[in-house]
């Protein structure tokens, strides 16, 4: 099923397995030029597609993520766009 940027997934054969596909989610947190940590809605099951200000970011060499919490190296300026795209 779909809900705006969301969809959940039924996995045939997967004994009533399904996850859910994230699309354009904004992380929680301060885009001020300063701040580095950002929050997710959800745990994500296999990484994270990290996008800032139209370009694809690195994991490890950008940013790091541990359970909901992203971690920028260095942090985004003011009035950037954080968008992410990931399964939970």
């Amino acid at each position: 099923s779909i809900i705006g940027d969301a969809a959940t997934i039924d996995i045939p054969g997967g004994g009533g397995s399904s996850f859910t596909i994230i699309k354009n989610e904004v992380p929680g947190g301060a885009i001020d030029g300063s701040n580095t940590v950002f929050t997710l809605a959800h745990t994500p099951l296999y990484g994270i597609e990290l996008i800032l200000n139209g370009a694809t970011l690195k994991p490890g060499e950008d940013y790091t993520i541990t359970g909901l919490t992203i971690t920028f190296v260095i942090p985004p300026a003011a009035g950037s766009l954080i968008i992410c795209h990931y399964e939970y």
